[in-house]
């Protein structure tokens, strides 16, 4: 009798090794399908990559190695001038009295050519504009109208060109109601060489604001659509 049952006690645990085993199998076969499937996703995700790389009008990428050699005078995607272009007027209208230097030097630094840099710190200076608006805590911002702005290559005049258009509210003593005005950017920017320096291949030669005119913005668009002609009045 004990015979007997140490035969079936060593069949129920056979039987349940055997439950084991296709447990496992079937684990293993589940964890292969879906290694498969997301190999292939990943596969087709690459591919589609790839063609939406190839799919680019111009490839400009911040160059990191002088071996990179982006020809100057190229042309620069509507896209690339907008996010130059944009981050230019936050820095120049998106500020308060702690940050106001602090968004110069980046323009200086990363954006303006250097005649640019040179006319633009003369201004600043005779205008002692930095000591002003610490004095008075001004602070600035600025909603920009997607609306009315433009981006864009002008061939004509191989330049990048920038309308961007919006409302500047002025606040004094921190947080006190100033002004608000609309104001109209007119940006020209050059394609030069990229370098550890300079990786964004684009130095900003002009920017022209007006926020004193009757209309700003009918104002800096003619003169964009003079510049899409081929004619910029006394472009360095």
């Amino acid at each position: 009798m004990e015979k007997i049952k140490n035969y079936f006690s060593w069949l129920d645990r056979l039987e349940g090794s055997q439950y084991q085993l296709k447990v496992w199998r079937s684990v293993a076969l589940l964890a292969m399908i879906l290694a498969g499937t997301l190999g292939v996703s990943t596969l087709l995700l690459a591919v589609k990559a790839i063609n939406d790389f190839k799919a680019e009008r111009l490839v400009l990428v911040p160059a990191l190695q002088r071996k990179l050699e982006i020809p100057a005078q190229s042309y620069i995607s509507n896209s690339y001038v907008e996010a130059v272009s944009r981050r230019i007027v936050e820095l120049q209208e998106q500020w308060s009295y702690n940050s106001i230097q602090d968004n110069y030097d980046e323009l200086f630094k990363t954006y303006y050519s250097n005649k640019l840099v040179e006319l633009t710190k003369a201004n600043l200076i005779s205008t002692d504009r930095f000591s002003y608006v610490r004095e008075n805590q001004i602070v600035s911002s600025f909603d920009m109208d997607d609306k009315k702005s433009e981006f864009l290559w002008c061939e004509k005049i191989k330049r990048a060109c920038a309308l961007i258009v919006g409302k500047r509210s002025i606040f004094i003593n921190n947080n006190e109601p100033y002004s608000e005005k609309e104001v109209a950017y007119l940006i020209l920017g050059q394609s030069v060489w990229p370098d550890e320096n300079n990786p964004f291949a684009l130095k900003v030669s002009r920017v022209k604001v007006d926020d004193s005119s009757v209309d700003p913005y009918m104002n800096m668009k003619k003169q964009l659509e003079a510049a899409k002609k081929g004619v910029v009045e006394n472009e360095n």
